[in-house]
This record gives C-alpha cells, structure tokens and sequence, in this order.
C-alpha cells in the first residue's frame, strides 16, 4: 500500500511543478456506503473518506480538470443477519468540474479508480475470510459526481456520489446485473460529505 500511495503522490508533485494555477485541496468527512446485490437496502454502513487533490483551469470560462488520491471505506451491514463488510481504497479520482458563482460553487464528474488494500468481513461477529478473498483487488471505473460550495475563503463543504461501473467481486454469478448481462455481481455506492481545505 506504500508503494501505491507514493506512485499516487509523485503525479501531483510534477504537476505543482509545472504551473502555479494548481489549487490543493484538503478534504475530510465520512461515507454511507452500500453494496448492491448483497441483499440489504440502504446506505447503512458508515466510514470514512479523506483525500488529497489538486486542479487546474482549463482556459477562463470556468471549467477545469482536478485530480486526487484518498482512503475511503466502502462495504454495506445486512442487519437482517449482523453481517459487516468494511472494504478500505486507495483512491485516484480524475474529473471534470465547473466553477459558478464566483468560484463559490464547483460541480464535477468523473471516475474514480479505486485500490483495496484491507478487506474484513464479520458475521455475527465472527471473521469471515472466505467471502473477505472474493473481492477484486482493483475497482477500475466507478463514477464519481460530485459538489463543493465554498463557505469561507478557504473553507468548503464537499458532498459526492460514487458507484462501481464494474462488478467488484471475483464471482460474478450472483448478485445484480448493471447496463448488461455479464456484468453481474456486487457494486459499491457511496454517499460521502465532508469539509475542504483548499491552500
């Protein structure tokens, strides 16, 4: 997971380097997480979701691209049989945004490739390590819409949307299926809000 955090690290610095219209932004806050196909309904899993990130205008009008790199938890609880599952990402966001408002207001799409480094999985208290192996290693496309309003010169609240494209699990023969037959599995959706600290 260090070498993966670092690689992540050293895309930002060049590009710091390169321009000094590059913005740092601070963000931390906490997520509501589901898994769909698992078979519990609501975002009834709580985490966290931090993240580094960095933008730069594209030309005057307001538009721009940003990148970051965070740790977010994502998973789901199924009360119905005291199953937790905690999955924890290294993410890299890569968007789109619009700033309105007098740069107040950012609103912004994109992807969000996603690393999982930890995985547990517990029922009834007991450690699952079986189902805790059937996750992929990679999340490679989960979209990502996003929003951020800015309350102060530098302080911000942050509200976003993720949700896995690609089925997350090894076994895709259960679960759901989204946009077409053989992408069946389980997916990760993600409400996250939290403040930003933009340098």
């Amino acid at each position: 997971m260090k070498r993966i955090a670092f690689l992540c690290l050293l895309w930002l610095v060049p590009l710091s380097v390169w321009s000094q219209e590059f913005d740092f932004t601070l963000r931390g806050g906490m997520s509501f997480c589901q898994i769909d196909g698992d078979q519990s309904g609501g975002y009834s899993k709580m985490g966290y979701s931090l993240s580094l990130g960095t933008s730069y205008p594209l030309g005057r009008n307001g538009l721009l691209w940003g990148m970051e790199i965070g740790l977010t938890e994502k998973g789901s609880y199924v009360k119905s049989i005291d199953r937790s599952i905690a999955l924890h990402y290294v993410e890299v966001p890569l968007f789109l945004a619009y700033d309105m408002f007098d740069k107040r207001l950012r609103i912004g799409a994109g992807v969000a490739p996603a690393i999982l480094f930890h995985a547990r999985v517990t029922t009834t208290g007991v450690e699952d390590n079986a189902l805790e192996s059937t996750f992929q290693k990679i999340d490679p496309l989960p979209l990502l819409i996003s929003a951020r309003w800015l309350f102060g010169k530098r302080w911000g609240l942050d509200v976003r949307y993720t949700t896995s494209l690609i089925h997350m699990d090894k076994e895709s023969g259960s679960g759901v299926a989204r946009f077409f037959r053989s992408n069946k599995g389980l997916f990760n959706t993600v409400l996250a809000a939290g403040l930003t600290y933009t340098i």
